[in-house]
C-alpha cells in the first residue's frame, strides 16, 4: 500500500480529485479482498493491516483536510470532494471493522489498535466539519452494535475500552460552532451512537455519567436544527424520538436520577411554551409533539416513583407540575392550532394523574416546608387554568362546550384530591386566596364593571353588597356559564366550612 501521509497537500483540483478517487477506490478494493479473504487472516495479520493500511489512510485524510482548511487557494468545491472521500472511506472502516472486530478482538493487541482508531476519529472530529462528524458517529455506532453481544460474531469490548468511547462522545455535541448547516443528521448519529454505548456501560454507570447523558440530550434537543420542508407540531423529529428512546433506556435504579430524569423530561414538556428568538423562526422545531410525548413520559416516572423521597425533595415534582401548568393556563391563548388532541388537554390529564400518585405522598415523604408551598403553588396555577378560558379566539360554540366539560370533569377530580388539604397551615394563605379569588371571578355570569370588583385589600365579596345600577343592555353571558356554575357552588362550599 502506498504511504499516504507522506504526500504533500493537493493545491490543484484535478490532483484533489484524483487523490480522493484513489482513497475511495483504495477502501472499495480493500473490503473485496477482505470480503474474498477476511475469515482466513488471523488476528495478527488483521492487527498489522490497520496498523499499516487503515490508519495510515485516515492520518492522510485527516491531514488533507486540515491542508485544505487552512490553505485560502483551496476552493470550496476541492474541500467538499475531499469530505466526500472521507465519508467514503469512514463507511468503509466501518463496515470492515464491524464484519471482522470478533477475529481482531482476540488478539493481544486489540486495545492499543482500539485506542488508535478512537484517536483518529477524534483527529477527523477536531477538523469541524458537520457531515464528517456525522460519519464519524454513524461508524462508531456501526461497531460498537457488533460487540458485547450473544451473536456468533460479536466482540469482547472491555471496560478500558469503553470507557475510551465514553470519553469522546461526552466530550460535547459534535456541532461547528456558528454553522447554519442542518444538523439535524449529524445529531442522531451522535445520540444513536449514545444508544449502543450504554448498552456496554449500563452495568457500571453512575450518576454523574448519567447527568453527564441528559445534560447532552437536552443541548442535543435545543440545539437541533428543522428540515426545510417538515415541522413537528403533530409528529416527532427522527431525532426527538431518538432522545426520548434514550431517556427510556437510563437506569433509576441509581441514588437521585429518577428525580433528576423527571426534571429533564419536565423540562421537554414546558420547550413549546417558552418564549423564542423570533429571528430564529423556520429553523427552530416547535417542540410541540415533543412536549406531548415528553408528558406521557413524565406521567410515567413519576407514578412510578412516587413513593421515593428524593423526587419531592430535589423539585422535580414541583418542576413537572409548573411544567405542566404552562399549557394549561395558556389554552387558547397558544396560538399553533393542532389536528390531535391539544396540548393543554394532554397536560390536564397528566397533572391529575400525577396528583393522584403523588399526594398521597408528600406527608410520608417528609417534604420540606418550601418544596410543599412550591407544589402546591403549581397545584392552584393548574386549578386556575382549569377554571379560566379566553374564549375570544374561538368561534366554535361547539368546541367551547365541549372543552368546557372536559374542563368540568378535570376541575371537580381535582377538587376532590385537594380539598380539604389545601388548608394545611403550611402552605400560604396567598396560595389559598389565589384559589378563591378564581372561583370568585370565573362565577360571574356576566361581565362586571370595575366599580363592582372589589379593590386592593378588600375581601372578595365586599363591593358585593352595594345595590347595582340598573342597565338599558342584555350583556351576553359567558360562553362557559356551566363552568360558572360549579366555580360558584364550591365557592359556596368552601364558606360553608370556613368564613376567613
Amino acid at each position: 500500500m502506498r504511504d499516504w501521509s507522506s504526500e504533500t497537500v493537493c493545491t490543484s483540483p484535478v490532483r484533489c480529485w484524483y487523490r480522493g478517487s484513489q482513497l475511495a477506490g483504495a477502501i472499495h478494493t480493500l473490503l473485496r479482498i477482505f470480503d474474498a479473504y477476511g475469515d482466513h487472516l488471523s488476528p495478527q495479520a488483521w492487527s498489522m493491516c490497520f496498523d499499516s493500511v487503515i490508519f495510515k489512510m485516515l492520518l492522510s485524510i485527516a491531514s488533507q483536510l486540515s491542508g485544505a482548511d487552512t490553505d485560502k487557494r483551496t476552493s470550496e468545491t476541492e474541500k467538499k470532494a475531499w469530505i466526500e472521500t472521507t465519508i467514503v472511506v469512514l463507511n468503509g472502516v466501518a463496515n470492515l471493522l464491524a464484519t471482522y472486530v470478533h477475529v481482531l478482538a482476540t488478539h493481544e493487541s486489540f486495545p492499543d489498535c482500539w485506542q488508535s482508531l478512537l484517536s483518529h476519529f477524534d483527529t477527523l472530529l477536531k477538523l469541524d466539519h458537520l457531515d464528517i462528524n456525522s460519519a464519524v458517529f454513524r461508524a462508531l455506532r456501526q461497531i460498537l452494535a457488533q460487540t458485547n453481544t450473544e451473536s456468533r460474531d460479536s466482540a469482547t469490548l472491555s471496560r478500558k475500552s469503553t470507557d475510551l468511547v465514553w470519553a469522546q462522545w461526552s466530550r460535547g455535541l459534535p456541532l461547528v460552532s456558528g454553522s447554519e448547516e442542518n444538523n439535524q443528521d449529524c445529531l442522531i448519529a451522535y445520540i444513536s451512537c449514545l444508544q449502543e454505548l450504554y448498552r456496554l456501560m449500563q452495568q457500571y454507570v453512575d450518576a454523574e455519567q448519567t447527568q453527564r447523558i441528559l445534560d447532552l440530550l437536552r443541548d442535543a434537543m435545543e440545539q437541533a436544527h428543522i428540515g426545510n420542508y417538515s415541522a413537528d407540531i403533530e409528529y416527532l423529529t427522527p431525532l426527538q424520538t431518538n432522545v426520548l428512546e434514550s431517556l427510556k433506556l437510563l437506569r433509576t435504579d441509581i441514588k437521585g436520577i429518577p428525580g433528576a430524569i423527571i426534571k429533564q423530561v419536565a423540562n421537554f414538556v414546558s420547550l413549546a411554551f417558552q418564549s423564542r428568538d423570533q429571528s430564529a423562526r423556520g429553523k427552530r422545531p416547535t417542540y410541540i409533539a415533543v412536549s406531548k410525548e415528553s408528558m406521557a413520559l413524565l406521567e410515567s416516572l413519576i407514578t412510578a416513583h412516587a413513593a421515593d423521597p428524593e423526587i419531592y425533595a430535589n423539585g422535580a415534582v414541583a418542576r413537572s407540575l409548573t411544567a405542566l401548568s404552562m399549557p394549561i393556563t395558556l389554552k387558547y391563548g397558544f396560538k399553533t392550532k393542532t389536528k390531535s388532541i391539544a396540548p393543554w388537554r394532554r397536560a390536564t390529564t397528566t397533572a391529575i394523574a400525577i396528583l393522584e400518585a403523588t399526594l398521597p405522598k408528600i406527608t410520608d415523604a417528609k417534604v420540606s416546608d418550601e418544596n410543599v408551598r412550591l407544589i402546591w403553588a403549581s397545584i392552584i396555577e393548574i386549578a386556575n387554568g382549569i377554571m379560566a378560558a379566553d374564549c375570544s379566539t374561538v368561534t366554535d360554540l361547539e368546541t367551547i362546550n365541549n372543552d368546557q366539560d372536559f374542563d368540568i370533569r378535570s376541575f371537580v377530580s381535582l377538587r376532590n384530591l385537594i380539598i380539604p388539604s389545601l388548608g394545611n397551615h403550611v402552605i400560604p394563605d396567598k396560595t389559598r386566596r389565589s384559589f378563591a379569588e378564581s372561583l370568585f371571578h370565573t362565577s360571574f355570569i356576566h361581565a362586571a364593571s370595575p366599580s363592582e370588583l372589589p379593590q386592593v385589600n378588600q375581601e372578595l365579596l365586599a363591593t358585593l353588597y352595594a345595590p347595582r345600577k340598573g342597565r338599558t343592555i342584555d350583556p351576553p353571558p359567558s360562553p362557559r356559564t356551566k363552568m360558572s356554575y360549579v366555580c360558584l357552588d364550591q365557592l359556596v362550599s368552601l364558606l360553608r366550612v370556613t368564613d376567613s
